[in-house]
């Protein structure tokens, strides 16, 4: 009875349920087109072809490698490298010293003039009294005051003219020859301006102090490379009559070559270097002086009344050897009567 009821109270709702549930199913979706599926012709189309192996396509191929260039490494360092090449400069030539006299009608040397820095004496004329006389290199060292001003080239220097190859110590005039020597007709055979600089000894190696210094830390060198050299190096003082002394310490540095250690070959022609000097206008003889050697000389003069004098040291090189070089320190000009 009770189910009964039941049935009979839900059997609305159930058919109604079943209705609406019946009526989805029958409701047709959307169209979808759906592409057709290949015959079975285009799918084989579809397919790349493979050829029928043939006996040729059986052998296999062979490996061939590419060339390759081997590198093998260098230590860090050890780098190997081809230099960028230099210029080979032209053989120096050293010319053999010549004694043929150039023909009499050629320009005589010219000298450059002192410069105005440097007091010229008022007259050059030399008193009939005057008797130069050239000592032997040996001569000992006058006792008396030292007149010359800077006489071991410790006070200083300039540039003669503004000229840097011309480093000339204060208080010290410097004259010099161009032209043809007179000594050779050979295109070496000519005077040329040498170059002069106040040398400390820190430039110089200590094995030729001994050669070069004789007083202080500074001497004075005048030289020029494969060129003959003919030079005045002077000073004027206002003097009173009497006898005096001029000392000079030269060291001719004349150089010809050099040998496979670098050892110095020194000039062997006596000529190579000589040395006069000069007072006024008035030149001494000639001398010729010791190659590499230190060498001491004095020239002894005397006057018979007040005057300004100028002396000076006259030296030259008439071979245009590899190194035409004086060395010069320590002068001094005393009154020694």
């Amino acid at each position: 009875m009770r189910l009964q009821n039941i049935r009979s109270k839900w059997a609305p709702a159930t058919i109604l349920f079943l209705l609406v549930l019946l009526t989805g199913c029958l409701t047709q979706p959307e169209s979808v087109e759906v592409a057709p599926l290949p015959t079975l012709a285009v799918a084989a189309k579809l397919v790349p072809e493979t050829p029928t192996p043939t006996p040729e396509n059986f052998l296999l191929p062979t490996f061939t490698p590419i060339a390759q260039q081997l590198v093998v490494p260098t230590e860090v360092g050890q780098f190997v490298y081809t230099p960028i090449p230099t210029n080979t400069p032209f053989p120096t030539l050293i010319p053999t010293a010549t004694r043929t006299p150039f023909p009499t009608s050629t320009t005589p040397p010219t000298r450059t003039p002192i410069p105005t820095n440097t007091p010229l004496p008022a007259s050059t004329s030399v008193a009939a009294t005057l008797t130069p006389v050239f000592l032997e290199t040996v001569v000992p060292r006058p006792v008396g005051t030292n007149i010359l001003f800077n006489p071991s080239f410790e006070d200083g220097h300039y540039n003669q003219n503004g000229v840097p190859e011309l480093q000339l110590p204060n208080n010290w005039g410097f004259e010099w020859d161009t032209g043809r020597t007179g000594f050779g007709d050979e295109v070496w055979d000519e005077w040329v301006r040498p170059e002069v600089r106040v040398l400390p000894k820190s430039n110089v190696p200590s094995s030729e102090h001994n050669d070069f210094f004789v007083d202080g830390d500074h001497a004075v060198k005048i030289f020029k490379g494969s060129g003959a050299i003919s030079f005045r190096f002077s000073q004027a003082h206002q003097l009173e009559a009497g006898k005096y002394q001029f000392t000079v310490n030269v060291y001719p540095d004349v150089i010809k070559g050099y040998g496979s250690n670098g050892e110095k070959i020194f000039a062997d022609d006596p000529l190579a270097a000589e040395l006069s000097f000069l007072l006024n206008g008035s030149q001494t003889a000639w001398r010729v002086v010791e190659i590499g050697e230190r060498n001491r000389y004095a020239f002894v003069f005397e006057i018979s009344e007040p005057k300004t004098v100028q002396v000076a040291l006259v030296a030259r090189g008439r071979f245009a050897v590899e190194n035409n070089g004086w060395f010069m320190d320590s002068f001094s000009l005393v009154k020694i009567d």
